[in-house]
């Protein structure tokens, strides 16, 4: 707040008792700003310091505002995705479930080192 504050409350400058800039009539405002050496009435000063404080209030608001509504907007998006994530985690236990029950219900197959033994007969002995 340093920087607003020392625009409204900046002390007289030796700019400020030059003459007026001949190129400029006393009712058409000021064009120039003080800062670069051209002198303003009271008035033009006193609006100046008006504009700028509330140009500095409709910024607070505006950003404000859109603080605002991005916080709403990513509260609902945490809200979507955890929902999103229940669901998904409900369908892949019920696959799991169910793999499970089919495996259950299947006999379970053999190896193949398994039978390849079992097929195997005896050879007899001639001696």
């Amino acid at each position: 707040m340093g920087f607003l504050s020392s625009l409204l409350n900046a002390p007289p400058t030796a700019s400020d008792n030059a003459p007026p800039c001949p190129n400029r009539g006393a009712d058409l405002g000021s064009p120039f700003p003080a800062a670069l050496g051209f002198r303003g009435s009271e008035g033009e000063r006193e609006r100046e310091r008006a504009m700028a404080l509330t140009n500095f209030i409709l910024t607070v608001v505006g950003v404000g505002t859109a603080v605002l509504l991005l916080r709403r907007d990513v509260k609902q998006s945490a809200s979507t995705f955890r929902r999103n994530v229940r669901h998904i985690r409900n369908w892949l236990e019920e696959e799991s479930s169910s793999a499970s029950r089919s495996a259950e219900r299947v006999a379970p197959k053999e190896l193949e080192s398994q039978a390849a033994k079992k097929d195997v007969t005896p050879k007899d002995d001639k001696h």
